[in-house]
């Protein structure tokens, strides 16, 4: 779409003038406007419908915005229950008049921006434009989601693995414990085999120390917690769901004779099965013997019983 400029807007300096111009570009973006001609302080410059939405403009044609001009617009957009409320301008409104405006819900839209930002854009293509764009933010939120949530399902599962595996250590030395300790207590009785001996002392000090640390020290330790399940997120959520797999049924020998071809459980490494070709039943003429040739052909066929050749149309 190309961008709806005049020349005469950044010279226009009568209010009317500016008023008829910001309506005719609303009217080519699909609103309705009317351009209200009183003075009252309650009326504002151009009231613009669309099935069912109710937009307020307020024109300035200066470059400066002050702080009336926006309390006027918030009080106007409040008073008349509008959806939005703009003050278009063709000047550069302050950093600090743009963020009173936006605090104070009041939108500042310059002439030439009406068309780009698409926003108040009410016409057909307009309206495609927007949905288009509001489709493109949902799909990029959505993936931006799954992948949160798939991070976050991975961590859990890597803390899930980390509590097994010190659950099962803290499990195992648990199980430890009464036979370290009941070995602690027992060492005191050897050294007594050495009663009398100068080693004595040695070894019984050195036994009840060990006792000692097994009883008053040797601890498992605090049982490992489990991490809390996850609110409201399942594996079902995130990973995609798989598609059963579909096995054909094996053909039956009537199903193979008659074509169908073998399906690939029937193939043996690269190459498939053979295909038996239907077959008809012909005597004959001399001894009378029964042979299978393939049907719907005319061939010479040879009587493995009595050599004869004859001509046999199956």
């Amino acid at each position: 779409m190309t961008v709806w400029t005049r020349p005469e807007a950044a010279a226009c300096k009568a209010d009317r003038a500016f008023e008829r111009l910001v309506s005719d570009k609303l009217l080519a973006l699909g609103w309705k406007c009317e351009v209200l001609q009183t003075s009252d302080d309650f009326v504002v410059d151009i009231v613009c419908t669309h099935k069912g939405d109710k937009l307020l403009v307020q024109c300035a044609p200066g470059a400066a915005i002050d702080m009336p001009d926006l309390q006027h617009a918030a009080a106007l957009k409040a008073y008349h229950s509008a959806d939005d409320a703009l003050i278009v301008h063709n000047g550069e409104p302050s950093p600090s008049s743009q963020s009173l405006a936006a605090a104070m819900g009041v939108t500042l839209v310059h002439t030439d921006a009406l068309c780009i930002a698409g926003t108040y854009d009410r016409s057909d293509y307009g309206v495609r434009l927007r949905l288009e764009r509001e489709l493109v933010i949902a799909q990029e939120e959505k993936s931006r989601r799954e992948t949160a949530n798939r991070i976050a399902l991975m961590a859990h599962y890597e803390a899930i693995n980390k509590y097994d595996q010190e659950a099962k250590a803290w499990r195992a030395t648990q199980r430890r414990q009464p036979w370290l300790k009941g070995m602690s207590i027992a060492s005191i009785a050897p050294p007594f085999l050495l009663l009398g001996t100068p080693y004595f002392i040695y070894f019984l000090a050195a036994s009840l120390a060990l006792a000692g640390y097994a009883i008053f020290f040797l601890k498992p330790g605090a049982e490992p917690v489990a991490p809390e399940p996850l609110p409201d997120l399942s594996p079902e959520d995130i990973l995609p769901a798989r598609a059963p797999k579909s096995f054909q049924p094996r053909p039956t020998p009537k199903e193979r004779i008659s074509g169908v071809p073998a399906p690939a459980a029937l193939m043996r490494g690269r190459r498939p099965l053979p295909l038996e070709e239907p077959k008809s039943i012909v005597k004959c003429p001399k001894c009378h013997t029964k042979m299978r040739l393939p049907r719907g052909k005319r061939l010479w066929a040879n009587c493995p019983s009595c050599k004869n050749r004859f001509r046999a149309d199956t």
